[in-house]
């Protein structure tokens, strides 16, 4: 087989999706196969996924409350950006990945619109990554995912 390289094109804002309803309210199947492949292959931390409360100084659901975003610590800064967000990226529509935090360099990925050096709010030393709606029940593991045909 080949690998699938794809970056997602879709964005979906959760904010707009009202209140957190069935099956939104657990963590995404997809997030808990994407935090144990990251968790594998570079010692990514699982800071939560599930959380039912409002974004950070707002009134608006988190992405959290719909178990759609996970906060993963990594290693070290250089790994980060030479290794794991690149990967993440190139392989966003694989992984049902629709955007990504980087609260230390300021800036995000979100699909369809690539990086914007813009603050995504406040955060520390991990990444936030959001799965898209169509992605978020996807309970298959990641290496088949991206290896297609193996």
């Amino acid at each position: 087989g080949r690998l699938l390289m794809t970056q997602a094109k879709k964005f979906f804002n959760w904010q707009k999706a009202g209140n957190p309803a069935d099956p939104y309210v657990i963590k995404s199947p997809n997030l808990v196969q994407l935090f144990a492949y990251t968790r594998d292959r570079w010692q990514l931390k699982n800071l939560g996924i599930y959380n039912r409360r409002p974004i950070r100084n707002g009134t608006s659901w988190s992405t959290h409350a719909f178990g759609a975003a996970i906060d993963l610590g990594y290693p070290d800064r250089a790994t980060l950006e030479w290794i794991i967000l690149p990967w993440l990226i190139e392989y966003s529509h694989e992984l049902g990945i629709q955007r990504i935090h980087d609260y230390h360099a300021k800036r995000y990925w979100q699909a369809g619109k690539g990086m914007v050096n813009k603050s995504p709010g406040e955060g520390g030393l991990w990444i936030h990554l959001e799965t898209h709606p169509t992605a978020w029940g996807n309970s298959t593991p990641i290496v088949e995912r991206i290896l297609a045909g193996a």
